[in-house]
């Protein structure tokens, strides 16, 4: 078994490499590496990517996006677990693979988003703190009952003319739900949208958040928005087959929103799109003035 560890220079050497595109297992996909190599946090010599070969056949990769983080008013470099996959018959290379990683990052690795198998191999390794606990309430506007039921339990197909009959009757009350949305919403003429964050957003942000993990800037915050590293397509490509995590869905996109008080900016969000999921993964107001935007989106 031979591993590989890739820098940010060897990355973008990669993205023009199509011998490296063409195995049956890939550990990355080109816009991700554009993405990753395109970040204003990411070094010359940052390792991003570590893979594990077997007569050229990719049997594991673990993927690092290196950021940093704000620990007592000092800015530190960590490496961000983005992606990990173990073919079912290389046992132990997931291991080594975290091993790997930790060591490239003295240790400073941070894990989010994870699987419930991943969870308990970071809890057993002792090499991981629990940092913070996400809460959050999930809303439908629509139900997608093969999505959500039939595909998930074996036994809903038995059902399954049923309940997709269910499913039209209970989202056709959701046009008339959007157009008293629409309806109630000509009120809000105090929004804008924008395609990038400015000085006048960055210094609102500045302004009205505190006990910040991440550091960001507007750099920071224009790349996310620009070198997305998921595709948005009605179809998959040829790549999104060969890897082993979500690369192409039906839609994925940002959408930045201002809210003002007269010639004041009192909130900012970015609001995420993704397999018509709406999530707001930034969101920074001044006093109470986020409520408007719960009722825009709402």
């Amino acid at each position: 078994m031979i591993f590989h560890s890739f820098t940010k220079k060897e990355l973008t050497k990669t993205i023009d490499n199509q011998d490296f595109w063409s195995k049956r297992i890939l550990p990355i996909t080109p816009y991700r590496a554009f993405s990753h190599i395109n970040s204003p946090t990411v070094d010359a010599e940052d390792v991003c990517l570590i893979i594990a070969l077997d007569n050229d056949i990719v049997k594991g990769f673990i993927g690092i996006l290196p950021d940093t983080i704000i620990i007592n008013d000092n800015i530190k470099k960590i490496g961000v677990l983005s992606s990990w996959w173990v073919d079912k018959d290389a046992k132990g290379i997931g291991g080594i693979l975290l091993l790997k990683a930790m060591k490239e990052f003295n240790g400073s690795v941070l894990a989010m988003h994870f699987s419930k198998q991943a969870a308990n191999i970071y809890k057993k390794s002792g090499l991981f703190l629990p940092l913070a606990k996400q809460n959050g309430k999930v809303f439908f506007n629509k139900i997608d009952i093969k999505k959500r039921f039939i595909n998930k339990y074996k036994n809903a197909k038995f059902f399954s003319i049923f309940l997709l009959i269910l499913e039209l009757i209970i989202n056709s009350f959701y046009k008339i739900r959007i157009a008293i949305w629409t309806k109630n919403n000509k009120k809000f003429n105090n929004f804008e949208y924008t395609s990038f964050v400015n000085n006048e957003i960055i210094n609102f942000i500045n302004k009205n958040s505190k006990n910040e993990l991440f550091y960001k800037d507007k750099n920071i915050f224009n790349w996310k928005l620009k070198y997305k590293w998921v595709i948005s397509s009605p179809l998959k490509d040829r790549l999104s087959k060969k890897y082993r995590f979500s690369s192409v869905v039906s839609n994925f996109d940002f959408y930045p929103v201002k809210l003002y008080d007269n010639k004041s900016l009192v909130t900012f969000a970015i609001i995420r799109i993704r397999d018509n999921r709406m999530t707001v993964p930034y969101l920074y107001y001044k006093n109470d003035n986020h409520k408007d935007l719960v009722n825009i989106i709402g």
